[in-house]
């Protein structure tokens, strides 16, 4: 009974998410770590790969708790966030990436990946 319970409130929470959930944020994101894991590989830097890549799997993860509609809504922002992307140099694009991923997370990042 506790457990039915439990499942029953997780279930409830994805579906309450799922409906709140913002589709042109979310599709924005996903561009943005796509885009972010493409300039970790061309800066051979494999920290920063696994970061934007583990980011990039964790949120299209997401996308299964969303309805067919919003998941469309998603991908025709992801997109348009990509075409967007592709018009900025590539040294900016490197920049932008850098600068979201900090020192305090490379840190972050190296202590969980040493665990």
């Amino acid at each position: 009974m506790k457990v039915t319970t439990v499942l029953l409130l997780l279930f409830s929470h994805s579906l309450t998410w799922a409906n709140n959930i913002d589709t042109h944020e979310l599709g924005r994101s996903l561009a943005n770590y796509q885009a972010c894991s493409e300039v970790s590989v061309m800066m051979n830097d494999d920290q920063m790969f696994n970061y934007y890549q583990n980011m990039l799997n964790d949120t299209r993860f997401a996308l299964l708790a969303l309805t067919s509609e919003k998941s469309k809504q998603v991908y025709v922002t992801w997109t348009k966030s990509e075409a967007v992307l592709v018009n900025i140099g590539e040294q900016s694009l490197q920049k932008i990436c850098l600068s979201r991923f900090d020192e305090l997370s490379r840190k972050m990042f190296n202590k969980v990946a040493t665990k």
